[in-house]
């Protein structure tokens, strides 16, 4: 799945034609260098979305996304990242048909998405299923709503009418990931001492001052 989807799966696919550092670096106005998500040393992988896509109408005209620019997280969940090849960033050559009014020419490019994905014989070809399945996850690794809609660019009332986590299935899976959260500092420390831990030893201090951030 290395391909114009295959770089952060909850953005939409014209949001992708935005991306600045899917095969290289990119710098801020602070001086700060974003590693480009196909980078193999990347461990971040965050994904930056400039406020233009890639390509300009016929004019030579920018086009802009709908949700403006942005840095986005990866999707919460190593395995799902690995499996969907994100780090194999690839967009379709575009070239919007003369004349086109900027929307005429952001739906000409989903076209050409829903088209690559078919071609490609892809699994999943509904688009916001990667967009449903990225705040499934979000929910289930514990990301408040109010971060998740950020992350994709719309507000919690949109996130919570439109990608809210539906069905038995999808429901279980959230709660198994609640369920294996980390839990309040004292009441670790309560269950550490009843085990026989000594919470004042240096290496006790150690593990919890890491794992709560404590200093």
């Amino acid at each position: 799945m290395g391909d114009e989807y295959g770089s952060n799966v909850w953005v939409k696919a014209t949001e992708i034609a935005a991306a600045v550092n899917l095969t290289k670096p990119f710098v801020t106005d602070d001086g700060i260098t974003i590693k480009a998500l196909s980078d193999p040393d990347n461990q971040d992988n965050y994904l930056v979305l400039g406020d233009y896509v890639y390509f300009t109408d016929a004019e030579g005209r920018k086009v802009s996304i709908k949700t403006g620019g942005r840095i986005v997280a990866p999707v919460p969940s190593p395995e799902m990242f690995e499996f969907l090849e994100l780090k194999k960033p690839l967009l379709p050559q575009y070239t919007p048909r003369k004349g086109s009014k900027p929307k005429s020419i952001v739906r000409g490019f989903d076209v050409t998405f829903s088209q690559k994905i078919s071609s490609m014989k892809c699994p999943v070809t509904q688009k916001y299923a990667f967009r449903r399945l990225y705040n499934l996850l979000g929910e289930k690794y514990g990301l408040p709503i109010e971060l998740r809609a950020r992350l994709m660019g719309h507000s919690t009332i949109v996130n919570e009418g439109k990608y809210k986590t539906e069905g038995i299935d999808a429901t279980l899976e959230v709660l198994k990931g609640c369920s294996k959260l980390p839990i309040p500092l004292d009441v670790a420390i309560e269950r550490l001492t009843a085990l026989g831990v000594d919470i004042d030893s240096s290496e006790a201090k150690l593990f919890l001052g890491v794992i709560y951030q404590i200093d």
